[in-house]
């Protein structure tokens, strides 16, 4: 196997979660400097019903809502209002809930909505569910596979679950504490990434630069794996577990480093900032990191286009691809992005009214490398997308890939038996075998190298 890394019509029928923050304004006198009350005392002499249309934040008479800089929004689609700023959501399995993973309360004296459940069908809020204590991450929730569970991290040092009573309501079960470095500090746990054939779930614990490995069985913490710097999300692709490092790699000697949450991340020494961002590969078997990717600033989230596609067949190749944007703000950004996958696939473009199931499997590849598009990742993840197709299939999705990564700037990671192929691509390529690294460097450089051409090249 070989691993390769690259450098760095929305229909209105379309149900969107547009998410207000229901904030009411305020002006308390004695809180605020001389200057600026006397600004808002122009600003209301000058055009008194102006500055109140402007200062009134939330839903407006027209559909539209205001936001606290006054900018107002027009939502595509239908919009469900609840308290607090959504960071996460997830689909269940059977398509019919929606779990939004809030900030909680709208204001102090509200009750939480940690977690909103929506019907789908009738687009309304069925529930409301508030953590037993403390706050939501920044990220992160996950349905079993059976959807009777919700996986989902707080703020400071657990992993819970929400699971459903016979009446079909959550209700929080299990805690599972997952320690900071010194025993007592905060983990600050984010993304997670549910394996149910192992029985775990893989955590990413921010502050302790781990990934916590729990065991679903005894419902504790059996292990941590070292990886980069504030570890963000994780993402399963079969015995690879793929992991964005908000804060970059481990400072090397003489790198100039910066405090970042009681470590030490690699900064830029003229401004002080981050200067890195990586991807962490750890193979499950071993429990060991294999290789760090570098990706650029800051990767977060990450989107995978699996091996067999695993598209929705009784759906329109348009609402395959936008149950990829279900976590994209913005009317405006979905066509964007739609833009970009129609001129990259104008294949994609003229079946998109079709049934997926319909389309062939070099057709059906490219829906889904769209689909994953349709997410706007930082990091765009292939697992054998050369899989079963014939070669003028193969050369297309090919200079896809190239485009992506040249016209979008949009990292790369690519899984691909297809070592040719592979290292044709690769701007940096590493060949696996039996878990283990034994050649990387540049692609150029493996195709000239005699054992990957004995080996994998057949010549």
């Amino acid at each position: 196997m070989t691993l390769v890394s690259f450098r760095t019509e929305v229909p209105m029928r379309l149900f969107h979660v547009v998410l207000p923050i229901l904030l009411a304004a305020a002006l308390i006198t004695g809180c605020v400097s001389d200057s600026y009350e006397r600004s808002i005392a122009r600003s209301v002499a000058s055009g008194p019903e102006d500055f109140l249309r402007k200062a009134v934040v939330g839903p407006q008479d027209d559909g539209t809502f205001v936001v606290a800089t006054t900018q107002a929004i027009a939502p595509a689609g239908v919009s469900v209002a609840f308290p607090g700023r959504p960071t996460d959501l997830a689909v269940s399995p059977d398509g019919a809930t929606l779990a939004v993973k809030t900030t909680g309360r709208a204001s102090a004296s509200a009750k939480n909505a940690d977690i909103v459940f929506i019907d789908l069908a009738s687009r309304e809020i069925i529930q409301m569910l508030e953590l037993p204590s403390g706050q939501n991450s920044f990220h992160s929730l996950v349905w079993s596979g059976d959807g009777q569970t919700l996986w989902t991290t707080d703020a400071t040092n657990s992993l819970r679950s929400a699971c459903r009573d016979a009446a079909g309501t959550m209700e929080w079960r299990d805690a599972v504490v997952l320690p900071g470095t010194s025993g007592k500090n905060p983990s600050a746990p984010g993304g997670l990434c549910l394996d149910e054939e192992r029985n775990r779930v893989y955590v990413a614990l921010s502050r302790n630069n781990t990934i916590g490995i729990v065991n679903l069985e005894t419902k504790s913490l059996d292990a941590e794996i070292p990886v980069g710097i504030a570890p963000y999300t994780a993402l399963q692709s079969d015995n690879k577990l793929y992991v964005s490092n908000w804060g970059g790699r481990r400072p090397a000697e003489g790198d100039k480093t910066g405090p970042t949450a009681g470590s030490q991340a690699v900064v830029d020494p003229e401004t002080g900032i981050a200067s890195t961002g990586t991807v962490s590969v750890i193979d499950l078997a071993s429990g060991t990191v294999t290789t760090e990717i570098e990706m650029g600033l800051h990767p977060s989230g990450m989107a995978l286009s699996p091996e067999g596609r695993r598209l929705f067949p009784r759906m329109t190749v348009l609402d395959n691809l936008l149950v990829g944007a279900h976590v994209v703000r913005g009317r405006e950004r979905i066509e964007q992005t739609l833009a970009l996958v129609y001129g990259l696939f104008p294949r994609v473009a003229e079946r998109r009214r079709q049934l997926a199931g319909s389309l062939s499997g070099g057709e059906q590849q490219m829906v889904a490398i769209s689909r994953a598009l349709m997410a706007d990742p930082k990091v765009l993840m292939l697992d054998e997308p050369s899989l079963g197709l014939a070669p003028r299939i193969v050369s297309e999705i090919a200079s896809a890939i190239v485009r992506i990564n040249n016209e979008t700037g949009m990292a790369v990671v690519l899984v691909e038996q297809n070592a040719r192929l592979a290292l044709k691509l690769a701007h940096h390529a590493y060949v696996y075998e039996q878990g283990r690294i034994i050649r990387a460097g540049s692609g150029a450089a493996l195709l000239a190298d005699p054992f990957v051409q004995k080996a994998y090249l057949g010549l």
